[in-house]
């Protein structure tokens, strides 16, 4: 009976040790290719991707690779944790190691499986034959995991450029093609001093695109990375309270989109980080143009509470000519022009404004 006992209590603990090591191993997401297109390779090489919460142990891994046909040998050569995390969550960026096969051009498809969860998590990455670094957003906003691999925003109804392409003078098509729908799309591009300038139109749907041009020997080029494009949100000022302010007095605007919102769930990294675009209140005349920024991050800009909430509504208070620096005169003792909104690559339309010190 003794014996029973101790038996029982043994096979308990080992039950509750198995348990306890079963639920240190976490669920892993994944985040991105660091290339989402490859150029084929004549010998075994390597495939890398960032992921947080990611088993360090290699055995726990299943790895599967495939174009469709047929399955390829692959496996993990090793994992590493990267300097780049972030403070909401407490999350640091792995960089996972695949071996890869010689691999001829093809769309391939990477099966992820942790042996312990089941987990599952699949994504493709293309093969092409041509493939080129260098498109320009038109803005600066950046949703980079790591400085290694510097990614950007791309917005509907802007004109970006691709900068470094030898042969921009033989180019016949640009295309955009959807990672989730397949659907390509031709867009309207133009030559200029060599720099090939690509225009995304609204009626591009709003998410993430493969980016490849066409030249007129029948050879497509691929970006290296997969692009992220957001919808057109445009400014629009419906009001201001005057026409002419003095020093000490607040201008006051009321309208929509004053600040851009980046829809969640489209960037890899999303909920960890708070990826936002430049606001700017800016005064024109006819010399120059001036940029007052209204912040970018809620906590760490005063400027940023000059927009509502709703953002709907920009106040600014008209500095004292001793701390002025708007100016059309060469006495510097007034500003006449207009002022509009800037939000991300977007401009309002312009209000006529005075501004005298």
């Amino acid at each position: 009976m003794k014996t029973l006992y101790t038996l029982l209590i043994g096979l308990v603990l080992l039950s509750c040790s198995k348990k306890s090591e079963d639920e240190t191993v976490k669920i892993f997401r994944f985040l991105e290719f660091e290339n989402d297109v490859l150029l084929p390779n004549i010998n075994e090489s390597e495939l890398t991707f960032l992921a947080i919460d990611f088993d360090k142990k290699i055995e726990d891994w299943e790895i599967k690779l495939s174009n469709g046909k047929e399955d390829f040998p692959t496996g993990i050569n090793r994992i590493e944790t990267t300097m780049y995390g972030w403070t909401n969550g407490d999350k640091i960026a792995q960089r996972i190691y695949l071996r890869i096969p010689k691999l001829e051009y093809g769309d391939y498809t990477v099966s992820i499986k942790n042996k312990k969860t089941n987990q599952i998590y699949t994504d493709v990455f293309l093969v092409r034959n041509k493939v080129f670094r260098g498109l320009k957003s038109v803005d600066s906003t950046t949703y980079s995991i790591i400085h290694d691999t510097p990614d950007y925003l791309y917005f509907q109804n802007t004109t970006n450029s691709i900068t470094n392409d030898p042969y921009s003078n033989t180019v016949k098509q640009v295309f955009l093609e959807n990672k989730t729908t397949m659907v390509s799309y031709s867009i309207n591009f133009q030559v200029i001093n060599n720099t090939i300038a690509f225009t995304i139109p609204k009626t591009i749907p709003q998410g993430i695109y493969y980016f490849s041009i066409k030249y007129t020997n029948g050879i497509a080029n691929y970006h290296e990375k997969d692009i992220v494009i957001l919808e057109q949100q445009l400014p629009q000022i419906n009001s201001i309270n005057k026409s002419v302010f003095n020093s000490g007095e607040e201008l006051k605007l009321e309208g929509i989109n004053f600040r851009y919102k980046i829809a969640t769930g489209i960037l890899p990294f999303d909920g960890l980080s708070n990826v936002q675009t430049g606001t700017y209140l800016v005064f024109k005349d006819i010399k120059n143009e001036y940029n007052l920024s209204c912040g970018i991050y809620e906590n760490n800009n005063q400027d940023y509470n000059d927009i509502s909430s709703s953002e709907t509504k920009l106040l600014y208070k008209i500095p004292p000519l001793s701390k002025a620096s708007i100016f059309t005169d060469a006495n510097k003792t007034y500003f006449d022009g207009e002022v509009y909104v800037k939000s991300g690559p977007y401009k309002s339309n312009p209000i006529k404004v005075k501004v005298v010190y």
